[in-house]
């Protein structure tokens, strides 16, 4: 009657860990463990009834599964929640109930939780707007390693939304969010070289930055380096 173990027959039916692979059984082993308190296993009924993964696809018990899930104290669960809330998935929509439950996920360190209160603090979404609220939100995920927080940090320092502008701090963060991979802050990193704003200008540096974007799919980079080898630039 050990959740835990339950759990982890669940996981192995899944993977076919030790066992032949079998969804239904996997989800058969998951649902007990969720019924026996494991928000873990509850989290993951959601995600299956979600999917249809070993269960026929049912949004509404996909949520129920979610909310008990959060209400246990699931921090993604809770985060997935206010998605749904803010979308109208399998719920009515609801955006102040969304914005309760990415609070509630930010809270128990869901980042992309913390980059959503950005998001609805930003264009006043179940929320009354506010642009510094904004800001403290990305830069709190941004601080946690989100790359799509980084890259909004640098656009706000560009252009001094719920914040002093600084192209200094622009680069800095444009800098961060392209080291993680981000695309369009390898483009707008380019840009700034190019320009000389908040850095040296380089163009050696922004045709790099460009490669690299584009090498990452960001589009305007390949029609950035067409125009510079174009100029023989």
């Amino acid at each position: 009657g050990d959740a835990d173990a339950m759990f982890t027959m669940g996981f192995r039916y899944d993977k076919g860990e030790g066992v032949e692979q079998d969804q239904a059984k996997a989800t058969d082993w998951y649902r007990k463990a969720a019924e026996a308190g494991d928000a873990d296993a509850m989290f993951t009924m959601g995600f299956r009834y979600d999917k249809g993964e070993g269960v026929e696809a049912d949004q509404v018990k996909a949520m129920d599964w979610c909310r008990k899930a959060a209400e246990a104290g699931h921090a993604r669960a809770m985060y997935n929640l206010g998605v749904k809330y803010f979308k109208g998935d399998g719920v009515e929509q609801d955006q102040v109930k969304a914005v309760d439950w990415f609070s509630l996920a930010a809270e128990a360190g869901e980042v992309r939780a913390m980059y959503n209160l950005g998001v609805v603090y930003g264009k006043g979404d179940g929320v009354e707007q506010d642009q510094a609220k904004a800001t403290d939100w990305y830069r709190k995920a941004a601080e946690a390693g989100d790359a799509d927080a980084m890259f909004t940090m640098g656009v706000r320092y560009d252009v001094g939304k719920g914040v002093e502008q600084d192209q200094a701090k622009a680069v800095d963060w444009y800098r961060k969010a392209a080291e993680a991979g981000h695309a369009r802050a390898m483009y707008n990193l380019g840009v700034q070289y190019g320009k000389g704003e908040g850095v040296e200008q380089n163009q050696v540096k922004a045709v790099d930055w460009y490669r690299k974007a584009a090498e990452a799919g960001e589009v305007r980079a390949m029609y950035n380096l067409g125009v510079v080898y174009a100029n023989g630039e």
